[in-house]
């Protein structure tokens, strides 16, 4: 007999009662009064400090708190820092003074270079035939010690940089090599002064002027006049 009546003893909820209460449930939640909004606390002490800023360093853990924003700005930030690092090095006087190995060496490597760069600049334009074409290339001036030694038979400046300089064709290859072109029946050769600008912010010189077919230019013609007069 007690094992018959178990079953009318139970208390697990039929069905439909379930259902039932729950609808009951979802009808008085949707009465109820919403919860207020939790309030977001201000940031922490860890998080204001890793407001990007030109004096803060950051841990580990700021960086953890950092937004996608604030990181990025960061980024910018450090990378210039890093290319003002690099013009001061290379442009300042303050600059770490070259060995006298090593600035031979670099002043060898630049006038090689001034003098390809040049070379590959003087292509054939119509223009040769008057020796009015034009040149200009920019160079990399890693240490202003590089500049001033390379050009000290024909600038006296004491090792000091120039804004501005200007040298005839002769003393501009007496400094830095032979500048001549080879082209088809003929060759091309400075037929100018050449103009030498030093941006120190920068780190970079630039060496413009004119070349064409030999006895072309206006230094050739002014030569020629001087010794008509003569």
């Amino acid at each position: 007999m007690a094992l018959t009546n178990m079953g009318f003893f139970s208390t697990a909820p039929k069905p439909s009662q379930k259902r039932k209460s729950s609808s009951i449930a979802s009808d008085s939640d949707s009465d109820a009064p919403m919860p207020a909004t939790k309030k977001v606390k201000g940031p922490t002490n860890s998080t204001k400090a890793a407001t990007p800023s030109a004096t803060t360093s950051y841990n580990a853990n700021d960086l953890e708190h950092l937004s996608h924003a604030e990181l990025i700005a960061h980024a910018i930030y450090l990378q210039k820092r890093l290319d003002a690092s690099k013009k001061s090095s290379s442009t300042s006087g303050n600059a770490r003074e070259l060995s006298p190995e090593e600035l031979q060496k670099k002043v060898e490597r630049l006038r090689a270079l001034m003098v390809r760069q040049i070379k590959k600049a003087m292509t054939w334009k119509p223009s040769c035939k008057t020796g009015s074409a034009t040149f200009s290339q920019d160079f990399p001036v890693q240490h202003p010690q590089i500049i001033t030694k390379l050009f000290a038979r024909v600038i006296k400046d004491n090792g000091k940089a120039w804004k501005m300089k200007k040298l005839s064709p002769e003393d501009f290859e007496g400094a830095i090599g032979s500048i001549d072109a080879s082209v088809r029946y003929d060759y091309l050769e400075l037929t100018s002064d050449v103009t030498i600008p030093w941006d120190t912010e920068n780190g970079t010189v630039k060496c413009s002027g004119k070349y064409g077919k030999p006895g072309t230019g206006v230094l050739n013609m002014k030569q020629a006049a001087s010794v008509e007069s003569d």
